[in-house]
């Protein structure tokens, strides 16, 4: 096996697929949590109406 720069061809198209694969993971959590705090500021400025217009 030829390695380039002490890393083997093979090891760095892996790493480069789990890199990949983690980058989409995190932005896919990312967007849940987005998703997940403009329900609950939402919910918080329905209630926060509400109790003003008690």
């Amino acid at each position: 096996m030829v390695e380039l720069n002490g890393v083997a061809p093979t090891s760095r198209v892996r790493g480069t697929a789990e890199i990949k694969a983690v980058t989409v993971a995190g932005e896919a959590l990312v967007g849940i949590a987005e998703r997940n705090w403009s329900r609950r500021s939402a919910a918080a400025a329905e209630l926060t109406v509400h109790i003003a217009r008690t």
